[in-house]
């Protein structure tokens, strides 16, 4: 069976997981169901993303994965399919408001996303890094995209800073799971992935646009949408402190 798959289906199963444990609303079934119908079309967002970096790309290869995946793509198309479906008035009483999935989804999709980094490292599919001499680095001879020389293994850098960042905001959070401060979550996980990446990227062999790659293109975007919601929602309670 291929490795990074496997490791997908385990990040979805962790995450789903952590949800319905954190919010136990609904049976186990329920939020995997949700995180399938999230994930499935995220996947293809993150291939499309992915498929930029490769002139005359053919739409079906994109289908079939030729490509790779963007995480950053594959994450900001899931979420934007988790904000149509919430629209539905029915998963919306079940699982809340989009504002509230996002937050509580920033408080899973770590761990997700830490698991899906290990598949990536299982699988040795070429987003390791630059040769090394260092004690750690480790070579893939067998991989998806094969070296015989040991390079830095970028991803459990990842997986290691996204497990960190998982225990960190749900120890800050933990018991404020139901009434987290809207938007708060969401924030400090964008600012958070948003350096992480983009100084981890430095570590990778991706094209380089004018000097940055696009997943650091990416992240510049997601770091200051990040900064802006925590500047906004600290104007918002000034306003409201002010007024009473």
């Amino acid at each position: 069976m291929d490795l990074y798959k496997l490791f997908l289906a385990l990040a979805v199963g962790a995450g789903a997981l952590a949800w319905w444990y954190e919010q136990r609303k609904l049976s186990p079934v329920s939020y995997l169901a949700l995180m399938c119908a999230v994930v499935v079309p995220g996947q293809l967002f993150g291939n499309l993303f992915a498929a930029f970096e490769h002139p005359g790309f053919a739409f079906a290869g994109v289908f079939r994965g030729n490509y790779g995946a963007n995480i950053i793509g594959g994450a900001l198309g899931g979420a934007l399919v988790a904000i149509l479906l919430l629209q539905i008035p029915r998963l919306r009483a079940a699982f809340g408001a989009p504002v509230q999935v996002l937050d509580q989804a920033a408080l899973f999709v770590p761990l997700s996303m830490a698991v899906g980094r290990i598949g990536c490292f299982a699988a040795g599919d070429g987003c390791y890094g630059p040769p090394t001499s260092l004690p750690w680095g480790i070579s893939f001879p067998h991989g998806t995209v094969p070296t015989n020389v040991p390079v830095h293994p970028t991803m459990l850098y990842d997986a290691l800073l996204l497990l960190l960042f998982f225990v960190f905001i749900n120890v800050r959070y933990r018991d404020r799971f139901r009434t987290l401060p809207k938007w708060k979550p969401t924030a400090s996980f964008l600012i958070f992935y948003g350096v992480e990446r983009f100084l981890s990227e430095f570590l990778r062999l991706n094209p380089k646009y004018d000097g940055l790659s696009q997943a650091q293109w990416l992240c510049i975007p997601l770091f200051f949408a990040g900064l802006a919601i925590l500047v906004a929602q600290r104007h918002h309670s000034q306003e409201i402190l002010h007024s009473t």
